[in-house]
């Protein structure tokens, strides 16, 4: 990190999974000594979409290269160089150019070109709230809990389930609700 960190400046909030290389002390000395970092839930992929999702496509471009017999760098050239959808391509949006690729250009589609940000912003905004749509069309409220209702749980995260009863409901405290609502307000804000 610290060799990205010098390429490209020191970000203003790491996030990561709680991985055990992410929870180590060694770690958290050098978060200290750079900056702030900050977990998701742990076993929540979703908490941590898109950086899952950015795992599963290298993943999957790393093995079709190998199964090809293709250069694994080339084709990690060829990810970063294509446009997201609605937005530039990863490296127009981290150096303000194109990369230069095995396929021929012109040289001037090379030259450094200021990206709008406010724009860009804008519409990674509007990508989350479309997305956000799309999954609270399928998902459903969970039914309030109630004692003595029956329920399944993990003590662990890949553990079995077992099966157990509600013996008391308990609500959050307000300062707890405020802090809660203080962090969804702030990964709001994470670009």
């Amino acid at each position: 990190m610290k060799s990205v960190f010098a390429r490209h400046g020191i970000p203003s909030k790491v996030r990561s999974d709680s991985g055990s290389q992410y929870v180590s002390a060694e770690f958290r000395q050098f978060a200290e000594s750079w900056d702030s970092h900050t977990v998701s839930s742990p076993h929540y992929q979703q908490s941590n979409g898109l950086a899952e999702r950015f795992v599963q496509s290298v993943k999957k471009m790393l093995s079709k290269s190998k199964q090809d017999g293709k250069d694994p760098y080339i084709a990690m050239l060829k990810y970063r160089n294509t446009p997201l959808e609605n937005l530039d391509s990863p490296a127009q949006l981290l150096m303000n150019r194109r990369l230069r690729t095995t396929i021929p250009t012109i040289k001037n589609r090379l030259k450094p070109k200021c990206g709008n940000l406010k724009n860009t912003q804008r519409k990674m905004k509007q990508q989350k709230m479309n997305q956000k749509q799309y999954y609270d069309k399928s998902s459903k409220p969970l039914p309030e809990l109630q004692p003595n209702d029956t329920i399944r749980f993990q003590h662990n995260p890949k553990g079995k389930w077992d099966q157990g009863t509600v013996v008391k409901i308990i609500t959050l405290h307000t300062s707890l609700k405020h802090q809660k609502d203080k962090f969804s307000n702030e990964t709001e804000n994470i670009y």
